[in-house]
């Protein structure tokens, strides 16, 4: 866990209105300068705000407008690799009281720098509530509020399997309580994410593996409706309430059995879990299958309500 970005030198580093030119060039507006300039793609990366985190959110979908430059200044072939970049920087800083570039011993700190690249999940927890969403291709760096969650040997299923319980109504119920309790003995909120427990990978994530699929399909911008009679927002509540109710099991396995409410085993029945490709049918089946007045799952999941 990771924390964003912040932006001390926001003038200088982060570029606003940008455009993409090409594969090889970005166009945007530097405060520092108070005109377009043109970067190396190569040298930035887009930057997101903590409300631009929402759950089931997949950042390779998502249209950027700010970059913020994170090539390292201070490798030896910065000015080779990255001309304009290295350039712009040297205009910004000549002439003024900032100093030079070299003077800053980094423009973002070398953990973000390590994990930007990576196959992660972006995770807000703004108002005590938890909001994860996944970036697998867009390498997007978040600011301060949110944070970077990477994971060892970037196994794709096992990031969405874990965005789901990060999404999860238990795992935000958690993080709300302890940060009242933090408020009280002055603990940090990364201090406090790390020490939140989190169910251990077993084979049944593959549900939620799943299920996050369906959901992450769900929230693609531009989306048709998949149903005549029921919008897309409302079939992935429903398909959320199943979420809560598996993520709900992994945490509290003994108390879902006491009380008969032990829903995973009835699960693999589910159309969502027949086949690995997620697509509009497939979907809008689940939701049918969760709606029988005989459905398990929708019974279990009203008496827990209670």
């Amino acid at each position: 866990i990771i924390p964003g970005y912040y932006s001390k030198y926001g003038s200088i580093f982060k570029l606003i209105d940008c455009k993409l030119k090409n594969n090889l060039r970005i166009e945007g507006y530097s405060k520092e300068l108070q005109r377009d300039v043109i970067l190396e793609r190569d040298a930035v990366r887009a930057l997101i705000t903590a409300n631009d985190v929402d759950d089931f959110i997949d950042a390779n979908y998502m249209e950027y407008t700010t970059y913020l430059i994170t090539a390292d200044h201070h490798d030896e072939d910065f000015k080779y690799n990255y001309p304009l970049t290295a350039k712009y920087l040297q205009e910004c800083f000549s002439g003024n009281n900032k100093g030079s570039a070299l003077d800053i011993e980094t423009i973002i700190r070398p953990s973000i720098r390590e994990a930007m690249d990576k196959k992660k999940l972006i995770l807000s927890v703004t108002g005590d509530i938890s909001h994860a969403m996944s970036d697998s291709e867009a390498n997007v760096v978040p600011t301060v509020g949110s944070y970077l969650c990477t994971f060892p040997g970037e196994d794709w299923q096992t990031i969405v399997a874990y965005m789901a319980i990060l999404n999860s109504r238990t795992f935000s119920y958690m993080l709300y309580h302890r940060s009242q309790e933090s408020d009280l003995i002055g603990s940090g909120r990364k201090s406090l994410l790390e020490d939140l427990p989190v169910p251990r990978y077993t084979s049944e994530f593959i549900i939620l593996n799943y299920l996050s699929e369906c959901l992450l399909y769900l929230s693609k911008p531009y989306l048709h409706p998949i149903s005549k009679r029921i919008s897309n927002e409302r079939i992935g509540y429903y398909l959320t309430k199943i979420l809560d109710m598996v993520v709900y099991e992994l945490y509290f396995p003994e108390y879902v059995r006491e009380h008969n409410l032990n829903a995973i085993e009835y699960i693999n029945s589910a159309p969502f879990m027949q086949s690995s490709i997620v697509d509009d049918d497939i979907i809008l089946q689940t939701y049918q299958w969760f709606q029988r007045p005989e459905n398990v799952i929708r019974q279990m999941i009203e008496v827990l309500d209670t």
